[in-house]
């Protein structure tokens, strides 16, 4: 085994080796094919190990979740190996929906992914991003995925209310880049606000890389012409995705930073409870203002990342006011046609979603230890330059 894998920060007792070990086992590789992001790994372990105070059943999820991600990697070495023609699938035509979190960019991606000419890898997909093609393997790894969704439910029941969780819709891409252990979704689950601080000053160029991949093997598996992509936290590194996917179509959402924080919050409180840790209300409404100060401080209408990227800014309110009519504004951005079909497909996905509840949410700003004049004063040119 490698010096770079013998490394011992811990999970669950377990020493990154180990970890590998057990990934090596369980994909059957005896030939040690070269794994890569374990500097991140063990920055990622040292983090959680200082700072996160999981329970015994939280280290026992993020074992398995890690052994998970090194299998992935196994597995996308043996798949591309094997098909080199998987790293020249074109990818000419990628939208990527951004933004922070709790501004529709679930609901745009949900609503987008009706369009039959637009390719929405799925949930299950996403979990096992390289794993077979067999018409049974397939069952297995969606039935696989119906289990992960259980176990969440059962663990954070209130993310039901919150975040549609479904094997067979569309899910956010951070699936992919946490395969490199390089992704601020683990700064969501637990607090490690070190992890979050080293990651911040990274240049994550080789994780898209390394997503782009993943999504080429998805789409070997199952093509598409366009693509449509999601996740929040591609907010904070456009340039290194712009870098990935040089003619990608970057759809960023934008919503009041006031109800925008209080509710990323809450989000943050509930996928905390998760594991069992304790849950440090002002210190989540901490990271979230000084996250979103970073993300959102210096962006202007019509950004443009790497030569040929573009940008079209959504606001939450007009995707909730009209969500056809945003819908097809980027479809026309994205140069994808909006014909009867697509239209009517989305109109049926939209009849078909449980109506907003009416009424306050049940938590506020000051629950998280966040001011209403701070923010004021901190996002004031966000709010005007997006009309928020």
């Amino acid at each position: 085994m490698s010096g770079s894998e013998a490394d011992r920060p811990t999970v669950a007792g377990m020493a990154v080796d180990d970890l590998v070990a057990w990934a090596r086992e369980s994909a059957g590789d005896h030939g040690h094919r070269p794994l890569r992001f374990l500097p991140a790994l063990r920055r990622l372990l040292e983090a959680v190990a200082g700072e996160a105070f999981l329970s015994s059943f939280g280290r026992q999820i993020l074992h398995d979740f890690v052994v998970t991600q090194l299998v992935t990697q196994i597995q996308t070495s043996k798949l591309v190996k094997a098909n080199p023609e998987i790293e020249q699938i074109p990818l000419e035509s990628v939208i990527v929906i951004t933004g922070m979190p709790r501004t529709g960019t679930t609901a745009l991606h949900n609503l987008l992914a009706e369009h039959p000419e637009l390719r929405a890898p799925r949930l299950w997909e996403m979990l096992a991003p390289a794993a077979s093609t067999d018409p049974t393997a397939r069952v297995r790894m969606i039935q696989v995925a119906r289990n992960y969704v259980e176990q969440y439910h059962r663990v954070a029941p209130r993310l039901r209310d919150l975040h549609p969780l479904d094997p067979l819709r569309p899910d956010e891409c951070h699936r992919l880049t946490a395969t490199t252990f390089s992704s601020s979704i683990f700064a969501q689950r637990y607090h490690i606000p070190s992890y979050l601080a080293w990651l911040n000053e990274q240049n994550l160029r080789e994780t898209y890389e390394y997503h782009r991949l993943l999504l080429r093997c998805m789409l070997w598996r199952r093509p598409g012409q366009h693509i449509v992509l999601k996740c929040p936290s591609h907010l904070w590194h456009l340039d290194a995705l712009a870098a990935a996917y040089p003619r990608a179509r970057i759809i960023r959402l934008h919503r009041d930073p006031a109800a925008n924080l209080a509710s990323a919050s809450n989000l943050t409180a509930v996928v905390r409870g998760a594991s069992g840790a304790p849950v440090n209300c002002h210190a989540i409404g901490s990271q979230w203002f000084r996250y979103a100060k970073l993300g959102l401080s210096n962006l202007r209408q019509g950004d443009r990342y790497g030569t040929a990227a573009l940008t079209l800014d959504v606001r939450q309110q007009d995707l909730r006011a009209d969500p056809l009519g945003v819908a097809a504004r980027v479809c026309e951005f994205a140069g994808v046609s909006l014909r009867p079909n697509a239209a009517a497909r989305m109109a049926r996905h939209l009849n078909d979603q449980a109506p907003e509840r009416p009424g306050r949410p049940g938590y506020s700003l000051t629950d998280f230890g966040l001011d209403q004049t701070r923010i004021d004063r901190q996002f004031g040119d966000y709010r005007l330059e997006f009309n928020v």
